[in-house]
């Protein structure tokens, strides 16, 4: 059995509910899966944080797979990872016992700094066919398929999955394939005769609650159970929502057994004003 924590399109959601949720969830996912958009903000100019690698090490596997959305800098502008912690699928499929993750990047139609054509879509995942003849495909793909969970309210309402990757899935049959892109259908699934597609994709309003899913593959026989999730019960008691209050004062917190708002009281005033960089 291989467990897995899918998230994508992490537009707004504090990062470090991410961190939260692997310190918590059980049993611990084996991978980190990340299916596009707002990689910038995993790691920026201003912090030296890679916070994929940092929440791949929280992972059984120590890794984080991902492809970049359409939204997302090319790899020449954009973010580097620590390749010894993560994967960027669109390049190079993983291998995770019997399973190969293989990866679509951008989306087919929309405005980005990411986008394909459709025969651009066909050759890429073509490419990548050979990765699946002795192992069960995953697809991660930023763009649903054509026709499953893809209308985008920001594109009119109207269908704007891949056809090619939707050619691709019917073709290969993975019993999986995660996706984004899409936010008013992330948080949902639909079964085909051969597999599952699961939209993990957050809304992007400042006061939304993050989606992800955790996904169990059992590669043996081809099948997967999942789960949807969100954080509304972080909203509110999260450390981080407190003001100049970032992940080393967290973990200073955390070393004195507080870890919400609601232990920071008055009776602890003294410990807490002994911490470093504190002001009475």
């Amino acid at each position: 059995m291989t467990h897995i924590l899918a998230v994508s399109d992490w537009r707004s959601q504090p990062i470090d509910d991410l961190y939260t949720i692997l310190e918590t969830v059980e049993p611990t996912p084996d991978l980190l899966l990340y299916a596009g958009d707002d990689l910038s903000r995993f790691k920026n100019a201003d912090t030296d944080t890679d916070h994929l690698a940092e929440l791949a090490r929280l992972t059984k596997h120590q890794q984080s797979l991902y492809v970049r959305g359409n939204d997302d800098f090319p790899p020449s502008t954009g973010p580097q990872f620590d390749a010894e912690f993560t994967t960027d699928l669109h390049r190079t499929p993983y291998i995770y016992e019997d399973l190969v993750f293989i990866g679509q990047e951008g989306s087919t139609q929309g405005p980005g700094l990411i986008t394909y054509t459709e025969d651009d879509v066909q050759r890429h995942l073509s490419e990548h066919r050979t990765a699946c003849e002795d192992r069960t495909p995953i697809l991660v793909t930023h763009t649903p398929p054509f026709g499953i969970l893809d209308i985008g309210k920001r594109f009119g309402q109207q269908h704007i999955g891949s056809k090619a990757v939707r050619s691709f899935i019917d073709d290969i049959q993975p019993p999986a394939t995660v996706c984004g892109h899409c936010h008013q259908f992330g948080g949902r699934a639909e079964t085909l005769e051969y597999g599952t597609v699961i939209n993990i994709a957050s809304h992007d309003g400042v006061d939304d609650p993050g989606r992800y899913a955790l996904i169990t593959i059992d590669a043996s026989n081809e099948s997967i159970e999942y789960e949807f999730y969100d954080t509304r019960h972080l909203l509110g008691s999260r450390l981080t929502d407190l003001v100049q209050v970032g992940r080393n004062r967290v973990e200073q917190f955390s070393e004195l057994g507080i870890t919400n708002p609601d232990e920071i009281t008055e009776e602890r005033r003294a410990e807490l004003e002994a911490l470093p960089g504190a002001s009475s």
